[in-house]
């Protein structure tokens, strides 16, 4: 794009009613007309087509055919589909110098979004979403504030579900406009002010990725972020039961040593049950490569899932614990997000999240066949936990539950861990469920809590475990009524 002038403003919008490009195009040429001033138009009607431009171009030039006398200031059109590197280089052009939005109003304003992480200077009304960043942290100005009135949309452009009837819009005064296109240029004419440049690394630093996804994290779960660095963390007990798991043993192993901090802060706590399997092969090799971070033990005798969790109780060294089912995965950032988690909220014993669900074996969480389907678990809640086993199969707890609350009830089959989790929480411990799926969840047909020819006994054993924490329930309901 060639500019016969130096100093030239951008505006950047579609060509209708909202974006005000006709009053825009009008009070420029009035205010500069005996100038070396130019306005480059980027607009549209509808479409990038070749009609599309045929008309704005007709329609700008009846427009400007009111203004006959000669003048020296000029408009430009710019039409047509344009790469987002070539609308970046209008808002760093040597010879832009400025953008005007005088638009009713703007959802976010992407256009002086991008012209105020430019380093552009914005002329624009105070009014509407571009506020969230041409003010700054101390709602100060950091751009030309158009002054307006606020009044009714105009019926005869109201679009359902778009322009809504009876909201309101922002009509930009003529006098106030002419004179901050005035102060803009005068203040810019000889290069952008240092104080732009200066605001636009302000607008990144705020709206940046890591900023805009903290913020976001913030309003999904209700409350303030806690930064923790990885180093702070305590050690964190894996513990896994390994019985009749050759068709998972590689994978699983695999999958747990690629956590992001397993060699730094992780222990796993292998303890073989006795398996009529070949796992101890796979454990040995990898025990070869993480000879500090791999604990293993084999058993004469098969104590039972939860006899086999308590042994891993007692041979961990860590202040927080998990259990690792061999047929489950894991996000690589798992240990370490729900350690974070743990760490920096000092009233939460346990935390959790969902998983989503596969019916295939070995898959991974980063390539898998759920659909995004999840696994669903509750908020933690006393009445929740009555439900159902919210914290399900993928955990991590702080040590201490043991010390308050004991070890797993081994008699269980199926339903230790929920009997421990009700036993913990009917004694006062917290709970708190992430908000991100973290784990891959296998309904495995052949698993002890999935197989259907374990329905019976298994059926029988939550009925014990509800009608045992039901009545405590009421009892306390109780209570609390007298």
């Amino acid at each position: 794009m060639v500019l016969e002038h130096d100093f030239n403003f951008l505006c950047v919008a579609q060509w209708g009613p909202r974006k005000n490009l006709h009053n825009t195009i009008k009070w420029f040429v009035e205010e500069f007309k005996d100038e070396e001033v130019g306005l480059v138009v980027k607009t549209n009607l509808m479409k990038n087509c070749h009609m599309d431009r045929l008309q704005i171009l007709h329609d700008m030039e009846a427009f400007l055919s009111q203004y006959k006398l000669e003048r020296k200031c000029k408009i430009y059109l710019l039409h047509g589909d344009m790469t987002d590197e070539e609308m970046h280089a209008l808002y760093v052009h040597p010879k832009v110098s400025g953008l005007i939005s005088l638009a009713h109003g703007e959802g976010f304003g992407l256009p002086l979004f991008e012209a105020a992480y430019s380093g552009l200077p914005v002329v624009a009304t105070g009014w509407s979403g571009q506020m969230d960043f041409l003010r700054d942290e101390s709602q100060k100005d950091q751009f030309y504030n158009v002054s307006f009135d606020l009044a009714p949309i105009p019926k005869e452009v109201v679009w359902d579900g778009v322009l809504i009837e009876d909201s309101m819009w922002a009509y930009a005064r003529e006098e106030s406009a002419k004179e901050e296109m005035r102060r803009c240029h005068t203040e810019n004419k000889d290069g952008r002010q240092e104080r732009w440049l200066n605001y636009a690394d302000d607008v990144k630093q705020r709206f940046s990725d890591e900023v805009l996804y903290e913020k976001f994290l913030e309003n999904v779960l209700g409350e303030k972020l806690v930064k923790v660095n990885t180093e702070d963390l305590p050690k964190i007990s894996i513990i896994t039961s390994v019985y009749n798991g050759d068709k998972h043993i590689h994978a699983f192993l695999e999958d747990i040593t690629n956590q992001s901090i397993f060699e730094e802060k992780c222990e796993l706590v292998l303890i073989n049950a006795n398996s009529p399997g070949n796992e101890e092969e796979a454990i040995k090799e990898y025990q070869q490569k993480y000879p500090d971070n791999i604990i293993y033990k084999k058993l004469d005798e098969d104590p039972g899932i939860y006899g086999t969790w308590n042994l891993g109780l007692e041979l961990s060294s860590g202040d927080y614990l998990t259990n690792a089912n061999l047929d489950d995965r894991r996000s690589p950032l798992f240990m370490e997000t729900l350690a974070k988690q743990l760490y920096g909220n000092d009233e939460v014993d346990l935390i959790y999240a969902d998983n989503y669900l596969t019916l295939a074996p070995n898959e991974t969480f980063e390539n898998n066949s759920s659909s995004n389907e999840v696994y669903p678990s509750e908020e933690f809640s006393i009445e929740g936990m009555l439900r159902g086993n919210s914290p399900h199969c993928m955990p991590m707890w702080k040590k201490t539950l043991h010390e308050s609350n004991g070890e797993f009830d081994s008699k269980y089959r199926s339903a230790g861990d929920w009997e421990f989790w009700l036993r913990c929480a009917f004694n006062g411990a917290q709970f708190k469920k992430y908000s991100q799926p973290l784990g891959l969840y296998y309904f495995n047909p052949e698993g002890v809590s999935t197989n259907a020819e374990n329905d019976t006994w298994k059926h029988e054993e939550e009925r014990e475990v509800f009608k045992k924490y039901q009545k405590l329930y009421i009892e306390n309901q109780n209570k609390q009524a007298v």
